[in-house]
């Protein structure tokens, strides 16, 4: 009896399971597309029980939406034995960075904050958290990464207002810029380089501000301070919009 080549037990695998779900087909033909073929003997037996389990798990569970999550859900229930857990999750690790590459899900980083994102919402004080969450869902287009770092910091926002209550808006901005800014030492490195606990250290030329003569500079610097301060004006004209009273409410 002829050996079958490898593309035809590609083919057989994926003729013999019928997903439960469109973007289930849709991720088998991803994966087929970039499958390889040119390893020994033990490696494409290898591929294709990787690619035999992930067509059972697409045929068991429908994918609703093309997301990590989704992804994620088909590894459960857990395989029976740890050889096949452990294809069924390099079939699942596999997809997601070939979609990150397509550009069809967001990339490690982005995923990274949008985690960090979420947490932090949840750890917030339930007037800030729903005040945050408003301004979060209506900043389109703002990166992951940007997005996690504006709401850290108007969350400390949220702390002032809760703190001194009867502060007007520029107080309160006034106040809460205070927090964030802090003295660095003036050495000409980037800002990212001094010391996370002790802005005078710089951790690139190891320049100390306690030393006499070095001077110190605010960080951040002025032009970030404009903009954080109209971030701030933004986000507060937004959360008043919403306290007040309208027909409607």
């Amino acid at each position: 009896m002829a050996r079958r080549s490898f593309q035809t037990q590609v083919a057989d695998v994926v003729a013999a399971h019928t997903p439960a779900s469109p973007i289930g087909a849709e991720l088998v033909r991803t994966y087929v597309g970039r499958i390889r073929s040119d390893g020994s003997p033990d490696t494409l037996r290898h591929e294709i029980g990787v690619l035999r389990d992930l067509c059972q798990m697409v045929e068991a569970t429908p994918v609703p939406t093309l997301s990590v999550a989704a992804l994620e859900s088909l590894l459960q229930p857990p395989a029976e034995t740890a050889a096949r857990r452990e294809r069924r999750a390099k079939a699942v690790r596999r997809l997601i960075r070939m979609l990150q590459d397509n550009g069809e899900l967001p990339s490690s980083h982005d995923l990274r904050y949008d985690r960090k994102l979420y947490q932090l919402l949840a750890a917030a004080a339930s007037h800030a958290r729903d005040n945050l969450t408003r301004w979060c869902a209506r900043r389109h287009g703002v990166s992951p990464y940007e997005l996690y770092h504006e709401a850290r910091r108007l969350q400390l926002l949220e702390e002032v207002l809760a703190a001194q209550p009867g502060l007007d808006d520029r107080a309160a901005v006034a106040v809460w810029l205070q927090t964030l800014v802090r003295p660095i030492v003036d050495c000409g490195c980037p800002p990212v380089t001094r010391h996370p606990d002790d802005g005078r250290i710089c951790r690139s030329c190891g320049q100390d501000a306690a030393k006499p003569g070095v001077k110190t500079t605010p960080s951040p610097g002025e032009r970030k301070q404009t903009a954080l301060r109209s971030l701030a004006i933004k986000y507060l004209r937004q959360r008043h919009a919403r306290l007040t009273p309208t027909r409607y409410a």
